[in-house]
């Protein structure tokens, strides 16, 4: 296959270092998203640890011993949990009150 191009040297020439500045420019804006993007996996990273470290419970403070005597101040004791009483997904039927009560606009 003969393939002739139509353009002058000058013309080829031109056309090149165009790509070339326009390959060399596309390059070093991949290289800048690139950074950014590993900084703000950086960054996330510490947040992230920061935030696990800030919910993670110390084994114990300071102020308090460690011998593993607790104050009766700081222990907590169970409640006794009481079974709260389920109602029934069926009607039930109740009988009727004995003392009616009458309507509001009747009393006056």
């Amino acid at each position: 296959m003969d393939v002739q191009d139509s353009r002058t040297p000058a013309q080829k020439a031109e056309s090149d270092a165009l790509i070339k500045r326009d390959s060399a420019a596309a390059n070093a804006m991949e290289k800048a998203r690139l950074k950014d993007e590993a900084q703000q996996r950086a960054d996330n990273a510490k947040l992230a640890a920061a935030a696990k470290k800030a919910s993670a419970k110390p084994k114990h403070k300071a102020s308090e011993p460690t011998d593993g005597a607790a104050s009766p101040a700081k222990t907590r004791t169970k409640k006794k949990l009481t079974k709260k009483k389920v109602e029934s997904v069926h009607f039930k039927a109740l009988p009727a009150p004995e003392n009616p009560k009458r309507a509001a606009s009747a009393s006056k």
